[in-house]
C-alpha cells in the first residue's frame, strides 16, 4: 500500500511540472495534500487523476483551435469556460480515514496528594537533615561536622536534579533551595559555632554558594530558586547579626565590626548578583520581594550593629550600601530597550520610594548615635555618589529626578537642625543652603515644579529654627539666600515671594524686641507688596491673593500699633498707612475697592486715636479738620459717601466733646476747642451752603 501511495504521490508531481494551467496545479497539489494525510483512498487518488487529466487535455487542444471574430460565442463555448476543477467525492468506494486522538487521563492533583508528596517529602528532608546535624554535633568533631554538614546539603542537591528533576520537577525546585540554604547555614555554623573558618574564608564560602545557586537559578530560568537562595542567605546570616552578644566579651572592638562587615559584605555581593544574574520569569515579583527583604534586614542589621559595636561606621556604610542596592533593583525592574522618556510603572516606583525613603530615615536616626560628624559627612558623600551613579544609569528617563528628591530629603532631614551638635552647625547650614541653591538653579525643569516648593517652604522651617537660637550668621545667611533666590523665579512666584515676606517679619520679630518692632515689620510689609507688584516680573495671576494676605498681616500689624507708645513708630506707620492707600489700591493689583477714599478717612481716625498726645482734647481738633477735609474731597470727586462719612464724623466729635472731653479738660483747653470745632461746624455748614447745586 506505502509503494502505491508513493507511486501516486510521483504522478502527481509529474503532472504539476507539467502542467501550464493554474487550476489543474492548484487542484493536483490539494489531492496530494489528502493523499498525504490519509483523508482519501488510493483507489480514488488514481481514477480523480485520470479523470482531471483528461479535462486538462480537452482544455489544451480547444486553446489550440482558431478563433473567429464573428464566431465569438461559439468560439468561447468550444474553448470551454475555464472554470476550476470541481472536487468530485464517489458515493461509494471513497471513505476517508479517520483519526481518533486517544483520551490520556488527567491525573489529579487533589489535597491528598499535595500533602503526601509535596509536604510530607519537605518535613522528611527537614528531618533527616536535624538527625544528621545531631549526629554531627554529638558524636563528630569540628571539622568532622562541618564538613558532614556541607556533605548532606550536597547529597540533597544531587539527588534533587539528578533524580527528582526529571519526574517531579515542580518538588525538586523546593529541595534543590532546601538544599541551597543549607549550604548558606552549614557556612554560617562553621564560622560561628564550630569555629573552623575564619571571617575571611565564610566570606568567601558563601559568596561561592551565592553564585552557584544564582547561576543555577538563571540556567533553570526559576524565580523560586532565585528568591529562595538570597533570602536563604539574609536568614541564614541573621545568627551573624546577633553575634555580638557572643563576642560582647572579647577586648578588641575590631573583632565584632569584622564580624559585622563580613555579613554585610556577603549580602553586598549576594544583592549585587542578583542584580546582575537575574531571571526571566517572574521577574517583577523576585524584583520586589528583593526589595522587601533587603529593607528588613537592613533595618535589622544595622539597628544590632549601633546597640552592639563601639564604632559606628560599619552600620552607616552598610545601610549605603543597601540603597545602592536597592537602586540598581529598581533599574533591573524599570528597565526597557528604547523608551527614552518612561515614567515608569506606579507600583514599583511606589514600593522603590517608599522602602529607600526608610532606609534614609534609618541612616538619619542612626547618626543620632554618632559622636564623630565626620563619620557623617563621608557617608553623605558616598550617599551623592551613589545618587549620581543611579541618576547616569536612569539618564534617559525621568525617572533620574527620583534620586535628587531621596537625597534631598535625606540632607534636609538629616542636617536640618536636631540631628548635629550646636558647635557643626555650619555644617548644617552649608548643606541645606546647598539643597535649596540647587532647587532653585533647577526651577525650569517642569518635573521640579513641586519638589522645589517643598524644598523652599521646609528650608523656611529650617531657617526659623536658627532665627530662634539666635545665631546671626546662619540668620542672614538664610535671608541672603532668600533674597538672592528671588531673580531666578519661575512657577509659584507669589508664594515664594509670601515666603520670603515672612521669613523678614519673622526674623525681625524674634530677634529686635522693642517699641519699633511694629514699624519695621510694616515697613517690611510696605516694600515687599510696592515692590512685587510694581515690578512685571514679579506679578503672576496668584497676586492678588498674595496682596489680599499682606493686607491682612498690615491690619493686624496696625491693631498690635496701639500697645507701642512711641512716637517714631508712630510717625512711621502713620505715613507708611497713606502712602500704601493711595499707592496700592487700584485695580490693576486686585484691590481697586470702591470705598477708598472712606478707608483712608477711617484709617486716618483710627491712628489720631491711638496718638498718644500731651493734651487729649487736642484729638477732637484733629478728627474735625479730617472730618471737614472728607465733606471738602467729597464734593471734589463728586462722591456722596465720602461726605456722608464726613458729616457723620463729625456729629461724632461733637457727642465726644460733650460726652467724654468736656469733664476731663482745664477750662481754657475747653473753651478754645469749642471755639475751633464751633468754627470748623460752620464751615461745613457754610460749605453745604455755597455748594447746594453741585450736591449729587
Amino acid at each position: 500500500m506505502d509503494n502505491q501511495r508513493m507511486e501516486l504521490e510521483q504522478q502527481i508531481e509529474w503532472l504539476m511540472a507539467q502542467s501550464q494551467d493554474s487550476y489543474f496545479s492548484e487542484y493536483l497539489q490539494d489531492l496530494r495534500s489528502k493523499l498525504r494525510q490519509n483523508a482519501v483512498t488510493p483507489e480514488y487518488v488514481s481514477r480523480e487523476i485520470a479523470r482531471t487529466s483528461r479535462l486538462y487535455r480537452q482544455r489544451m487542444q480547444a486553446s489550440m483551435q482558431p478563433q473567429f471574430p464573428q464566431g465569438e460565442q461559439s468560439g468561447q463555448a468550444a474553448y470551454g469556460n475555464r472554470q476550476p476543477i470541481q472536487y468530485v467525492q464517489p458515493a461509494q468506494y471513497v471513505q476517508p480515514v479517520q483519526y481518533v486522538q486517544p483520551v490520556v487521563p488527567e491525573k489529579k492533583q487533589n489535597v491528598e496528594f499535595a500533602i503526601g508528596a509535596g509536604v510530607l517529602g519537605i518535613i522528611g528532608i527537614l528531618f533527616v537533615l536535624i538527625a544528621f546535624v545531631l549526629l554531627g554535633i554529638t558524636y563528630m568533631d569540628g571539622l568532622a561536622k562541618g564538613i558532614s554538614l556541607y556533605g548532606i546539603c550536597l547529597i540533597v542537591l544531587l539527588v534533587s536534579e539528578l533524580i527528582l528533576n526529571r519526574k517531579m520537577p515542580k518538588f525538586a525546585v523546593a529541595i534543590t533551595a532546601l538544599g541551597i540554604s543549607g549550604l548558606y547555614l552549614s557556612t554560617v555554623l562553621n564560622y560561628l559555632y564550630l569555629q573552623n573558618f575564619n571571617s575571611y574564608v565564610a566570606m568567601g564560602a558563601a559568596v561561592v554558594i551565592s553564585f552557584f545557586a544564582i547561576f543555577l537559578s538563571r540556567k533553570k530560568d526559576s524565580g523560586t530558586i532565585k528568591i529562595i537562595s538570597f533570602a536563604g542567605c539574609y536568614i541564614s546570616l541573621f545568627p551573624t547579626g546577633q553575634s555580638f552578644l557572643y563576642y560582647e566579651r572579647l577586648a578588641e572592638p575590631s573583632v565584632r565590626a569584622t564580624h559585622f562587615l563580613v555579613a554585610a559584605g556577603i549580602i553586598f555581593i549576594v544583592n549585587l548578583m542578583t542584580v546582575f544574574l537575574p531571571v526571566k520569569r517572574h521577574k517583577s515579583a523576585i524584583h520586589m520581594t528583593h526589595l522587601l527583604l533587603n529593607t528588613f534586614f537592613t533595618i535589622l542589621f544595622a539597628t544590632t550593629a549601633l546597640f552592639r559595636l563601639e564604632n559606628t561606621l560599619p552600620a552607616l556604610l552598610y545601610i549605603l550600601s543597601s540603597v545602592l542596592a536597592q537602586g540598581l533593583i529598581f533599574f533591573c525592574m524599570e528597565r526597557k530597550t528604547g523608551e527614552e522618556d518612561k515614567v515608569g510603572t506606579a507600583g514599583n516606583v511606589a514600593a522603590y520610594v517608599s522602602m529607600d525613603a526608610v532606609l534614609r530615615l534609618t541612616f538619619c536616626i542612626a547618626c543620632i548615635f554618632v559622636s564623630d560628624t565626620w563619620k557623617i559627612h563621608a557617608v553623605t558623600g558616598g550617599f551623592l555618589l551613589s545618587g549620581l551613579l543611579l541618576f547616569f544609569l536612569f539618564r534617559k528617563s525621568t525617572l533620574k529626578w527620583l534620586q535628587y528628591w531621596l537625597f534631598s530629603f535625606q540632607v534636609l532631614l538629616l542636617y536640618g537642625t536636631a540631628v548635629l551638635n550646636e558647635e557643626f552647625y555650619f555644617w548644617s547650614l552649608g548643606m541645606v543652603l546647598g539643597v535649596f541653591v540647587l532647587s532653585k538653579l533647577l526651577f525650569r525643569i517642569k518635573q521640579l515644579k513641586i519638589s522645589e516648593l517643598v524644598i523652599t517652604l521646609w528650608t523656611a522651617c529650617i531657617a526659623l529654627y536658627y532665627f530662634s537660637e539666635f545665631h546671626p550668621v546662619a540668620a542672614f545667611a538664610f535671608l541672603g539666600t532668600f533674597a538672592l533666590s528671588l531673580a531666578v523665579l519661575y512657577e509659584w512666584r507669589s508664594l515664594y515671594e509670601e515666603i520670603f515676606i515672612f521669613l523678614l517679619e519673622s526674623f525681625v520679630l524674634l530677634q529686635f524686641r522693642n517699641d519699633l518692632t511694629p514699624a519695621i515689620m510694616i515697613c517690611i510689609l510696605f516694600l515687599g507688596m510696592v515692590g512685587f507688584n510694581y515690578i512685571p516680573y514679579f506679578r503672576d495671576k496668584n497676586t492678588r491673593y498674595f496682596n489680599y494676605i499682606n493686607l491682612g498681616v498690615m491690619g493686624c500689624l496696625y491693631l498690635a500699633a496701639a500697645f507701642f507708645k512711641n512716637h517714631y513708630s508712630y510717625g512711621i506707620i502713620l505715613l507708611l498707612g497713606i502712602t500704601f492707600i493711595l499707592l496700592m489700591f487700584q485695580e490693576r493689583f486686585g484691590m481697586g475697592f470702591k470705598i477708598k477714599n472712606i478707608i483712608l478717612i477711617l484709617f486716618s481716625c483710627y491712628m489720631v486715636l491711638i496718638w498718644e498726645l500731651p493734651i487729649p482734647i487736642a484729638k477732637s481738633v484733629i478728627l474735625m479738620l479730617i472730618a471737614i477735609g472728607a465733606v471738602v474731597a467729597g464734593f471734589i470727586v463728586r462722591e456722596k459717601k465720602l461726605r456722608i462719612v464726613g458729616l457723620v464724623l463729625t456729629l461724632t466729635v461733637c457727642g465726644k466733646m460733650v460726652l467724654y472731653d468736656f469733664a476731663a479738660a482745664a477750662t481754657f483747653e475747653k473753651m478754645l476747642v469749642f471755639l475751633i470745632v464751633g468754627l470748623i461746624a460752620l464751615i461745613i455748614s457754610g460749605i453745604y451752603v455755597a455748594l447746594e447745586k453741585k450736591i449729587v
